[in-house]
């Protein structure tokens, strides 16, 4: 149980520097959580707020240094915060390189493609709701 009151506080800071930054400028990556290992998953800020809970269960089901916060052109994954001792001293330029080359969105279930070498688009999806 501390690996989810520590998760919920990393997330909660992450969460309100995220929305105090807003889009201070061009990231590589979109700006939000990137959960990755078998099954990785793009999250926008606004969907970790909303569904949070699912949220948490889902990072808490991951390894953490696959989980990684992006922001603004800067990321760095939850094990670089916490060795850090804070999201602004971990932050780095965007690496490519240290992401998936796809990502399923939270929201929708559409591909994001992270490698831009990839020609290959994203297939159509349609959705019920």
């Amino acid at each position: 149980m501390p690996r989810i009151r520590l998760l919920t506080a990393c997330f909660a800071v992450m969460l309100i520097l995220a929305g105090l930054a807003g889009n201070a400028g061009a990231a590589a990556a979109e700006d939000g959580f990137y959960l990755g290992g078998e099954d990785p998953v793009y999250i926008t800020a606004d969907d970790c707020i909303d569904h949070l809970d699912q949220v948490l269960a889902m990072i808490n089901e991951r390894d953490l240094s696959e989980v990684y916060f992006v922001q603004a052109g800067l990321m760095a994954n939850f094990i670089e915060i916490l060795d850090a001792g804070g999201l602004g001293q971990a932050l780095y330029p965007v690496r490519l390189d240290s992401l998936q080359p796809r990502y399923v969105r939270f929201a929708d279930g559409s591909t994001l493609i992270i490698d831009g070498r990839s020609t290959q688009e994203p297939p159509e999806v349609d959705f019920i709701r």
